[in-house]
């Protein structure tokens, strides 16, 4: 016969084969028998409690048949990297065992899933869990065990991270709020047109309303305007005439005048001399003068020279005229200007123009003369300047014609600017901003 100690607690009893007896002792003592033997238990005995031991996960695998974790190589709960999956990937099983050895078909295991489930599972004998459709974000799968002696193994885990689909990344979300801000101003502007197409079409048919009202007034003003402008021009025609008469009688009548007290005096004259034949020669060029002067005038009131181009043409023909004698540039706008000024606005520019030349020819005694006319579809300068004498205009011999400079061209709405010293030459310069 023999015996042996047996520390470790709840030992399975599978030596004794079928146990027949069973017979406890008022001090706790149990005796068990067997067809293969017997055996005590002793409570007073100190016992040994069992010694610690591990679960390990053995394996990973992905999606049902990619194995991305074949367990640690012996190296409990070490993981050199923790890998990431796509959100197509979210379906994982891990598969685990405990090193205990004793009933390890009576083994239970307890997992959580930190991440996802609320806490520590209930205990169950199955070496493996599944996890399907999992949402995107970070996981440690935690498992551990309980062998027959209800003793809990150390727990091993394992981290992973889910991507979220393309649809739930940054990018994407970032797309989806670029795309309602495009569709919101889309539908802003879509709003905005629907309501200006609506107000142009009330607004339509208000002028239509407004047209038709007014239709009858504007006739009855237009046909008043015609009236009014018919009269005008009755009215300018009157002026003009009136114009003429007086430049006749004041010019032409006062060189007449002349001629006729030249005249007397010749008459009484026995002979000829130095001063009746310089006297003659004034004779001469009074009439002269007076026939240039009714050369003008006719030219004017003739309605073919409206235009500005005709009157340019017709300063360029003077200054020939009256500078032949000089050194003289005309330059001026040679492309056809189909503007036509009033009458008032031709006839003072003009007499500006001829009687600048005239200062020249008569006082300035000057060499060289440049004039210069530039015409820019609305306005015109005019620009005389010579190198002769000059003069102080500050004088009252000179002021005199500036002030004839200065009315006529207030009365047709330009700017005359005379500059001159002595000894330095002269320039008259005309400013219209806007050709009347």
């Amino acid at each position: 016969e023999e015996w042996q100690w047996q520390n470790t607690p709840f030992q399975r009893l599978e030596q004794l084969g079928e146990i027949r007896v069973i017979y406890p002792e008022s001090d706790g003592t149990v005796w068990f028998g067997g067809v293969e033997g017997v055996v005590r238990y002793s409570p007073a005995k100190e016992k040994t409690e069992s010694a610690p031991y591990f679960t390990n996960i053995r394996s990973v695998i992905v999606g049902g048949d990619s194995l991305i974790f074949a367990g640690s190589g012996g190296s409990r709960g070490v993981q050199l990297s923790t890998p990431t999956f796509s959100y197509s990937e979210n379906a994982l099983r891990f598969e685990f065992a405990a090193a205990f050895f004793d009933s390890p078909e009576a083994t239970q295991y307890q997992y959580f899933l930190d991440g996802f489930d609320p806490g520590w599972s209930d205990w169950f004998f199955e070496t493996r869990k599944d996890y399907t459709n999992l949402p995107e974000g970070q996981y440690v799968f935690r498992i551990r065990a309980k062998n027959i002696y209800d003793q809990i193994s150390a727990e091993d885990n394992f981290s992973f991270t889910i991507l979220p689909p393309w649809y739930r990344t940054f990018w994407a979300y970032l797309s989806f709020a670029l795309l309602a801000i495009v569709g919101l101003v889309s539908f802003m502007r879509w709003q905005v047109k629907k309501y200006e197409r609506r107000n142009e079409v009330a607004l339509q048919r208000e002028k239509e309303r407004s047209e038709l009202a007014v239709a009858k007034v504007r006739a009855e003003a237009a046909e008043l305007r015609a009236r009014a402008a018919e009269a005008e021009k009755e009215r300018e025609k009157e002026l003009m005439r009136s114009r003429i008469a007086s430049d006749l009688h004041d010019e032409i009548g006062s060189n007449l005048s002349s001629i006729s007290v030249i005249s007397q005096i010749l008459q009484n004259k026995q002979s000829l001399g130095e001063k009746e034949q310089q006297r003659l020669k004034n004779v001469h060029i009074i009439a002269m003068e007076t026939a240039n002067a009714m050369r003008d005038i006719v030219w004017f009131v003739n309605p073919a020279n409206d235009s500005l181009e005709k009157l340019i043409v017709r300063m360029r023909e003077t200054a020939n005229r009256m500078l032949d004698h000089l050194d003289f540039e005309f330059q001026a706008p040679t492309e056809e200007i189909s503007i036509e000024p009033d009458i008032h606005f031709r006839r003072n520019l003009f007499l500006i123009f001829k009687e600048s030349l005239q200062n020249i020819v008569k006082h300035a005694n000057a060499s060289r003369v440049k004039i210069l006319i530039e015409e820019d579809g609305k306005g015109l300068s005019m620009r005389i300047s010579d190198n002769g004498l000059g003069f102080d205009p500050e004088s009252d011999h000179k002021g005199n014609g500036l002030r004839n400079f200065q009315k006529r061209a207030t009365e047709s709405g330009m700017s005359v600017t005379v500059t001159s010293q002595p000894a330095e030459g002269t320039t008259v310069e005309v400013i219209v901003s806007k050709i009347p």
